[in-house]
């Protein structure tokens, strides 16, 4: 009689789960899914129907006009790409083409990203299954803007100024002392015109021209500086509300705003980051109250105000940028 009665229970409980998985089926089924390998040169797609069958393969170049000429004269459809060096400005020119587009963050699908069967056309077909059947699974990501991302590679570029501006002061440095000559401390701002004024006859033909790169290189990070001063005050100005922390500029500022790439939500969180920068318990709260709707913001605003979070949206130039400013707070 137990028997009888639990599988009588069990049948009942049969109908409604295949019911919901139907109605899953059905609300999850998408007529064309198309799944893009980005590469440098070529990349390659792979479209699925709405039976999840391979209808096309093939590439096109991975430039402006191969993405318009590829995807134009299609209806409205579901692409997957995973996130690379030109998914942002790929992913935005597709989306304006009217297409919904999804950018997958592969390294937490190890399916793909550890795959023993790993190629452009395999990865393409990966992407458009998964797609195709759940675009969670491939954990989405939302990119910066091209324009933002423009404004990032301005302070990234007067990066590599600076890095080489250092190597060079280092070398003129050390080529110098093995002729017996030290050269005087000196700030990176003077640091040619100090050293042109003492440095022996011996030495000026061989430094000369690397001491000129020196100060031409100073100059061009002030022009960089003047730039990115111009950014925060006309297309950023959600950045004035962190410059008014101590050790915070607008380098810092600018370079805040960009990382997180949530300029709708920057200058509400930065208002009330800034404003509360001395009371830890109100920051705290803050954190708490916006970590659902952004939580990469709210991980990185925490880092600023001396929460001691860890960062995971930066590379190493710009974090170490925030931690130091940090430190100031």
């Amino acid at each position: 009689m137990s028997r009888f009665f639990g599988s009588e229970r069990l049948l009942v409980m049969k109908k409604p789960t295949h019911h919901l998985i139907a109605e899953v089926r059905s609300s999850s089924t998408v007529e064309i899914t198309i799944g893009i390998d980005l590469g440098d040169v070529w990349s390659h797609y792979c479209t699925l129907n709405e039976d999840g069958e391979v209808v096309d393969r093939g590439r096109f170049r991975t430039s402006p006009s191969g993405v318009e000429k590829w995807f134009t004269d299609l209806p409205r459809v579901r692409i997957a790409m995973e996130a690379g060096t030109h998914s942002i400005w790929v992913s935005e020119q597709l989306q304006e083409l009217g297409h919904d587009v999804i950018v997958a963050n592969v390294r937490e699908l190890r399916a793909i990203s550890h795959s023993d069967r790993k190629s452009d056309q395999v990865d393409a077909e990966k992407l458009a299954r998964y797609a195709r059947l759940d675009p969670n699974i491939l954990r989405p990501i939302s990119h910066r803007t091209v324009a933002q991302q423009e404004a990032l590679t301005l302070i990234r570029a007067r990066n590599v100024i600076v890095r080489l501006r250092t190597a060079a002061v280092n070398a003129v440095r050390g080529l110098a002392k093995p002729c017996g000559y030290r050269l005087p401390a000196s700030s990176t701002l003077c640091f040619a015109k100090r050293c042109m004024a003492v440095l022996p006859s011996g030495l000026t033909q061989a430094l000369g021209p690397v001491l000129e790169q020196v100060a031409t290189m100073t100059m061009k990070i002030k022009h960089y500086d003047r730039l990115i001063k111009q950014l925060t005050e006309t297309e950023y100005s959600e950045t004035q509300a962190l410059i008014k922390v101590y050790g915070v500029g607008q380098l810092t500022a600018l370079t805040y705003v960009l990382t997180l790439a949530a300029r709708s939500a920057s200058s509400e969180v930065a208002t009330s980051a800034v404003t509360s920068a001395y009371d830890r318990s109100a920051v705290s709260q803050e954190i708490v109250t916006l970590s659902s709707a952004s939580p990469r913001l709210a991980t990185s605003i925490c880092d600023l105000c001396w929460l001691n979070v860890p960062t995971m949206c930066l590379d190493r130039t710009e974090e170490t940028r925030l931690y130091v400013s940090g430190a100031f707070i």
